[in-house]
C-alpha cells in the first residue's frame, strides 16, 4: 500500500471518529432512555409475577425485547460507522446509506428540532463506492447543515 493510500486512509478514519465524537452526547441520550424504562419494566415485571399477574408480566416482557432490539441497533451502527476497514467497493443502495447515517443523527435532529425530508424516486438508486465511507459523507454533510442552520436563517 502505498504512503498517500495509507495517509487518507488516516484521514478517512480521523473523520470518522471525529464524527461520532460529535454524535455521542445525543447517542449516550438515545441509550439512557431505554435503559432507565427496561429499569422500570423488569423491576414491574417482577411485581407481576409475585402477584401472579402473567399477562402483564409477559407485555413487560415483550416490551423490554423491544427496546433491547432498538439499543442493539443503535450500538450495531455505531460500531458499522466506526470500524477501520479496508476500502471495498461495490453496488450499495443509496437509500439504505442515507436511513443508516441519519439512524445516527436523528437524536441530534429531535434535539435541534430539524425536520429532515426526504424524497425518493420511484425506485432506489444504487451507487459504486464504499458504503462505510458514503454514510460518513452523508453524516458530515447533515451535521454541518445543522450546524449552519443552529443560529437560524439570516435573511438580508
Amino acid at each position: 500500500m502505498s504512503e498517500r493510500r495509507r495517509a487518507e486512509e488516516g484521514l478517512v478514519q480521523a473523520g470518522k471518529l471525529a464524527a461520532l465524537g460529535q454524535l455521542a452526547a445525543g447517542i449516550t441520550h438515545e441509550l439512557n432512555q431505554p435503559l432507565a424504562a427496561l429499569r422500570t419494566l423488569s423491576a414491574n415485571a417482577g411485581v407481576f409475577l409475585q402477584r401472579g399477574r402473567m399477562n402483564d408480566a409477559v407485555k413487560n416482557l415483550g416490551v423490554i425485547e423491544e427496546l433491547i432490539d432498538r439499543m442493539g441497533k443503535i450500538t450495531g451502527q455505531l460500531k458499522a460507522f466506526a470500524r477501520k476497514d479496508p476500502v471495498q467497493r461495490r453496488p450499495i443502495s443509496l437509500k439504505r446509506s442515507m436511513a443508516n447515517a441519519l439512524f445516527l443523527l436523528n437524536q441530534r435532529a429531535n434535539e435541534q428540532q430539524v425536520a429532515i425530508a426526504e424524497e425518493w424516486p420511484g425506485r432506489d438508486v444504487w451507487v459504486f463506492g464504499d458504503s462505510t465511507r458514503l454514510e460518513q459523507v452523508i453524516v458530515n454533510l447533515a451535521a454541518n447543515a445543522m450546524d449552519a442552520m443552529a443560529g437560524g436563517l439570516n435573511r438580508g
